[in-house]
């Protein structure tokens, strides 16, 4: 599991003992990602997926940007808490780690929420403008190459 913050091992430990809603799907995706290359690397944390999907839920989002999938653990988390008529658009450079996320995603009947799109992020977003229009999204995470966030 990643474990990208400043936080001690004893401080992380106590914090998912006591706050961490965890299941099954959600820790199998984590441990798939866990085994590819880069894969604890470039996951989020069990607790920003966490926190996503509580943000999802408290802002009444029922349109979500993410740019930056990899395998989709964050896509799920989002995915779950939006209303069964939401949709988060999940925008990648490339399928093949999201294709695993895929599985996961309709396993756990969230599948229809998810509009993924592959190719340049800029140019994704571009289209996107084009297609729903400016200020179409309740909710953006942006979780891509860092280089590139100021483009997007």
């Amino acid at each position: 599991m990643a474990d990208q913050t400043a936080a001690t091992h004893d401080l992380l430990a106590y914090v998912r003992k006591v706050s961490l809603r965890d299941d099954d799907l959600l820790r199998e995706l984590r441990e798939t990602t866990a085994d590819l290359p880069g894969g604890t690397a470039m996951q989020v944390m069990a607790e920003e997926g966490q926190l996503l999907s509580l943000l999802v839920g408290l802002t009444g989002a029922r349109a979500v940007l993410e740019i930056g999938t990899f395998t989709g653990y964050s896509t799920l988390c989002m995915a779950r808490a939006l209303p069964a008529d939401g949709v988060l658009v999940s925008c990648d450079i490339d399928d093949r780690w999201p294709a695993i996320g895929a599985d996961f995603w309709k396993r756990d009947g969230v599948d229809s929420r998810i509009d993924l799109r592959i190719g340049d992020a800029a140019a994704t977003l571009d289209a996107l403008v084009a297609e729903r229009g400016p200020e179409s999204f309740d909710l953006v995470f942006i979780d891509a190459d860092k280089a590139n966030y100021v483009r997007y």
